[in-house]
């Protein structure tokens, strides 16, 4: 009898450990863990220039962040291209972990996500044609003139309340915006200064110019993963620091011209 019931206990005992056992094996890993057992990193991206953009191959200053990320975590990384209003449910199903393209901290574009640390800062400023740039200095002047912005950026609200008096166009993208100034269609583009640092550098618009001394508003540019687990995003704060102090950020972001944009915090 004693023998009987020592085994029927024994049996128990064995079967509560191998149920632990399975609840342990079970555990739902964080998203750290996750990305660190599949050794990738899936990258979503809006095309948007100078951010991240498909020309060939997935290119631009996030880009070359995150693949420096990944460098440091010894992680692949892969890119998928995404549509603004995507967001949460692509990172909700594990489709990315991670989201860049000038997405700006507190948007709707980041609702119900995390955020990294900033490391840009866009902010909105004056661009004229050289040849005319000494008409164009103080904000009274501005307000005197043609103004073209890209429709629903925060240039909108900036035009709003410093140039009330100004008559304003407003199009479709920052490009035509800069182009409309090109072509003496406007005398002013109020536009985000990493999109036009990053294109006055090239030869294309050299007969454009930045008003020096203004400037207004400004979005800081974040990495977006998912709300629901800390670790990945604490690791992504902590890679983007040591970039930062390695000297690696500011040399990816001369490559596009926005060194006056770097903005850590």
């Amino acid at each position: 009898m004693r023998k009987r019931l020592f085994v029927t206990t024994t049996i128990i005992l064995i079967l509560v450990m191998c149920m632990a056992l399975a609840v342990g094996c079970t555990k739902t890993k964080t998203d750290w863990e996750y990305i660190q057992s599949k050794g990738n990193i899936v990258v979503g991206y809006f095309d948007f220039e100078p951010f991240s953009y498909t020309r060939g191959d997935t290119k631009g200053a996030e880009v070359d962040i995150v693949k420096a990320v990944g460098e440091k975590l010894g992680l692949r990384v892969t890119f998928q291209k995404l549509n603004a209003d995507e967001v949460k449910a692509k990172l909700d199903d594990k489709s990315v972990d991670v989201v860049i393209g000038g997405l700006p901290n507190g948007s709707s574009f980041a609702e119900g996500i995390a955020t990294t640390k900033s490391y840009l800062r866009n902010r909105q400023v004056a661009v004229v044609k050289k040849s005319d740039s000494s008409s164009w200095q103080t904000i009274d002047k501005i307000n005197t003139a043609k103004i073209v912005a890209w429709n629903g950026g925060e240039s909108s609200s900036i035009i709003e309340d410093q140039f009330a008096d100004a008559s304003v166009e407003y199009v479709d993208s920052t490009a035509k915006a800069l182009q409309k100034v090109m072509s003496g269609g406007a005398d002013v583009a109020i536009v985000g200064d990493c999109y036009s640092s990053y294109n006055l550098a090239m030869a294309y618009y050299s007969d454009l110019t930045i008003v020096e001394g203004l400037s207004w508003g400004g979005q800081d540019i974040v990495m977006g993963v998912r709300e629901s687990d800390t670790d990945w995003l604490a690791k992504l704060d902590e890679i983007l620091a040591t970039l930062a102090e390695e000297g690696k950020l500011a040399e990816i972001l001369a490559k596009y011209n926005l060194t006056n944009q770097l903005n850590l915090k």
